[in-house]
């Protein structure tokens, strides 16, 4: 399999985690916050795409985190800044 082809199969999968995402956070913020169901699939569909973006072409492993727990509450921490509801 070409480097192209390879690269094109982790964006599928990164696209794909994305959509996840978004409708595992269509909920309002209480139902997220309560649900930790929730916070696990979002949570799990953040590291499958730090995972493929990792495998890109061009990544820079010199400059790659370690996966740990100290990356995932970084995580935890993003999508607790991150995420807005309405």
């Amino acid at each position: 399999m070409s480097k192209s082809k390879d690269d094109r199969v982790y964006i599928e999968h990164m696209l794909d985690c994305i959509g996840r995402i978004e409708a595992y956070t269509e909920c309002d913020k209480p139902t997220f916050v309560q649900s930790r169901l929730i916070q696990d699939a979002v949570i799990r569909n953040l590291q499958v795409m730090a995972e493929s973006s990792q495998r890109l072409g061009g990544w820079d492993k010199t400059n790659a985190t370690p996966h740990c727990l100290a990356g995932d509450i970084r995580i935890s921490k993003y999508i607790s800044a991150r995420l807005s509801w309405s």
